[in-house]
């Protein structure tokens, strides 16, 4: 590898990452709209747990679209990417619920710095499991 090839992939790179924020902090707003919009909208009793659930399935399907069409720039075969997406989203969401009840419950740090390290390490984890095992190439 040559300088100049490394130099472009990391500007590739930083790239990519920039394009995972933009679609992490807008499946967050979807979810945030949804789950505070859908309860006093809706002319059926909504509850806001059931609110978060609508929400949450919403803003996954956004986050899939916008991380596969934009963020890794695939195109087609979510037959192979989705299923991915959907297990690591399904390991990850449990071990945020895992590490929430280590740190709170077994050493009583406080709810907030828990919630705080998870709001961290999550999207972390998030882009280097989507980068290296959802939408890695097939070939």
């Amino acid at each position: 590898m040559t300088l100049r090839s490394g130099s472009f992939a990391k500007t590739a790179s930083l790239r990519q990452l920039m394009r995972f924020g933009v679609v992490g902090i807008v499946a967050t707003a979807i979810y945030f709209l949804i789950a505070i919009w859908l309860p006093p909208a809706s002319s059926f009793v909504i509850r806001p747990s059931a609110a978060s659930l609508v929400a949450s399935v919403v803003s996954v399907l956004v986050s899939y679209l916008g991380h596969h069409s934009f963020t890794f720039t695939k195109t087609g075969e979510h037959s192979f990417y989705l299923p991915r997406f959907l297990v690591i989203s399904v390991i990850l969401s449990l071990a945020a619920a895992l590490g929430t009840h280590v740190l709170t419950d077994l050493l009583h740090i406080g709810y907030r710095y828990a919630a705080a390290g998870i709001a961290v390490t999550y999207p972390v984890a998030s882009f280097i499991l989507s980068r290296v095992v959802v939408f890695k190439d097939r070939h």
